[in-house]
């Protein structure tokens, strides 16, 4: 029986929830869990958060230490959830191997892809406190309209990352919102 075919066979058993598919073979899940997730296509229109979820089970499934380190939201809407030409993209380290790298990408529609690298090529190797993460991006939204009512969204991308090492939703030229609170975020000089 072929790698993909056991595959598609056991997420077909876990989604209708058969105890008779039982007897599939036990499956490196750290190997195979990535292609397990390229049956499925992003949806179109989903928030930073929500992309989230399937990037994380990716990334934990290329390593058990992974850490968030950055996320980029490429063509994000109105909304605060991805275009239909837009995306998502997670970056990861190991956190046990700092120098190995990750990144997960959900464009609208298609199939996510993944790619490992050295972690000197990500956009920032140090983990964030995603844990701090309460904004999501559809929030954002509500919010960059009254912190910067000439900001016109769509816009092309925004970022999640550490800024004084605080948690915040970069809008480029330095415009930044807490992503714990939501509140207008400026450096202490």
């Amino acid at each position: 029986m072929s790698t993909a075919l056991i595959v598609r066979v056991a997420a077909v058993c876990s989604v209708l929830g058969l105890f008779a598919c039982q007897s599939v073979p036990v499956l490196n899940v750290n190997r195979l869990a990535p292609a397990a997730f390229q049956m499925n296509t992003a949806s179109n229109g989903q928030t930073a958060k929500q992309a989230f979820i399937q990037a994380e089970t990716l990334a934990v499934a290329w390593s058990r230490d992974a850490a968030l380190t950055h996320v980029l939201g490429q063509k994000i809407g109105a909304t605060g959830r991805s275009l239909a030409s837009g995306a998502w993209t997670f970056s990861f380290v190991d956190y046990q191997q700092p120098e190995r790298g990750f990144q997960v990408r959900l464009a609208s529609g298609q199939v996510p892809k993944t790619q490992s690298m050295v972690a000197s090529r990500l956009p920032h190797a140090t983990p964030l406190e995603d844990r701090a993460w309460e904004f999501d991006s559809d929030r954002l939204v509500k919010q960059s309209r009254s912190f910067f009512p000439g900001l016109l969204w769509p816009v092309a991308q925004v970022e999640l990352t550490a800024v004084d090492r605080r948690l915040v939703w970069s809008l480029g030229q330095e415009r930044w919102i807490d992503a714990m609170n939501g509140q207008l975020f400026t450096l202490r000089r």
